[in-house]
């Protein structure tokens, strides 16, 4: 893998019940942290899980979850927004 293209999201969720409830992930390229591992590059993210497909790069994966009362009713999920940016260099990405 020549260049790694990371996105950095913000990410804005909106679940519509009764009432609305948002939520957003932020964080940014200072928040990544490199190392290598037998010959690879590892990118790690604070509080983030991993990629676990078999053969795919390991990537750090952020997952939101929400709580939605007994009496509510989940409508609908909006992503009003996402930015990513290219990092410079070449990473040869540990495999799952």
């Amino acid at each position: 893998m020549k260049k790694l293209t990371i996105t950095l999201a913000i990410l804005f969720f909106t679940l519509i019940s009764f009432a609305d409830y948002t939520g957003n992930i932020e964080f940014s390229q200072r928040d990544l942290n490199f190392s290598t591992l037998d010959g690879y590059d590892v990118v790690s993210l604070n509080n983030a899980s991993y990629t676990e497909i078999v053969g795919a790069p390991q990537l750090p994966v952020v997952t939101k979850r929400f709580v939605i009362p007994a009496n509510e009713n989940f409508v609908d999920l909006i992503i009003t927004g996402s930015n990513s940016i290219q990092l410079n260099g070449n990473y040869n990405i540990y495999p799952v």
